[in-house]
């Protein structure tokens, strides 16, 4: 069941991502990890594996800033979805170079830029 949530509620949670974004684009580890539920689950392709709770989330965001230093998550292209008061999702693009690994799973640094 998806509950509609106020206008008011709907904007908090956009300046929440909002702060989780720029958090990303500081490459602030402690800061994203901070800003997630304990159980909070992350879905990511460049994952080899659904990251659960803090711990997880926060290494593969360290892993992700090690193979691209220099990615930035523009703003003005965040989408969110809102399902109800409890589930939310947002994607994104995200542009940097390639110069490290991502471990795991190994994938070797291209050098290209996205």
């Amino acid at each position: 069941m998806t509950t509609e949530l106020p206008s008011s509620e709907k904007d908090s949670l956009r300046l929440r991502v909002e702060e989780l974004f720029r958090a990303m684009n500081a490459h602030d580890v402690d800061a994203v990890e901070a800003m997630h539920a304990p159980d909070a689950i992350l879905r990511h392709p460049a994952m080899p594996q659904v990251a659960t709770g803090r711990s997880a989330i926060a290494e593969g965001f360290r892993a992700i800033f090690r193979a691209f230093p220099d990615i930035q998550f523009p703003m003005d292209e965040i989408r969110l979805y809102v399902a109800d008061d409890r589930h939310a999702a947002a994607s994104w693009h995200f542009t940097g170079t390639m110069t490290g690994r991502i471990e795991p799973p190994g994938y070797a640094p291209t050098g290209k830029s996205c």
